[in-house]
């Protein structure tokens, strides 16, 4: 999983599919969370046909922590590594 500011007010997150298998259970999409750092997660989903995201409406010059989780029929699964990203001026 990456993530990378693209300009001021944005950031892009790509991230490996999951095997059926690696989901463990029916997949159903990916949860996606960010943060500034402020103890605050912002929470956003997509289907499972998605290996990326650009999130938007972000603040310039700012660092931002993103992991990513399948879900499943069962729920979440494993949380990716958390990736740094710092959106541009």
């Amino acid at each position: 999983m990456m993530a990378m500011g693209i300009n001021y007010s944005s950031m892009i997150v790509q991230w490996k599919p999951l095997s059926g298998a690696e989901f463990g259970g029916v997949p159903k999409g990916y949860r996606v969370l960010y943060t500034n750092n402020t103890g605050n997660w912002n929470n956003l989903t997509v289907d499972t046909s998605q290996v990326e995201l650009v999130i938007t409406g972000l603040s310039s010059y700012t660092n931002y922590t993103v992991k990513v989780a399948g879900i499943s029929s069962k729920g979440e699964g494993l949380w990716s590594l958390p990736a740094l990203a710092t959106t541009q001026g």
